[in-house]
């Protein structure tokens, strides 16, 4: 896979390190969202399932995490075998 981020430099995602993939994705992950909401807003569903997930989250059965956080906890499951 090539990742563009400049036209003309051309960076394979294989060749980056961890911290760096991880780097891009929220990159692209914020990009997605702000054009998504330029676009064409929120689905229909995303308001419910907003409301739904922040009353779990009061309710303490769920909870809000970094991707970059995410991504080290699976990283030290995968590494230590779990």
């Amino acid at each position: 896979m090539i990742f563009t981020s400049i036209p003309l430099i051309k960076i394979h995602i294989e060749s980056l390190t961890s911290q760096l993939k991880r780097e891009h994705f929220q990159a692209l992950w914020e990009l997605l969202q702000t054009q998504q909401t330029r676009e064409q807003g929120s689905p229909k569903w995303h308001g419910k399932a907003l409301r739904e997930r922040l009353e779990r989250e009061a309710r303490g059965e769920s909870f809000w995490d970094d991707v970059g956080e995410s991504f080290d906890q699976n990283h030290q499951q995968i590494t230590q075998g779990h």
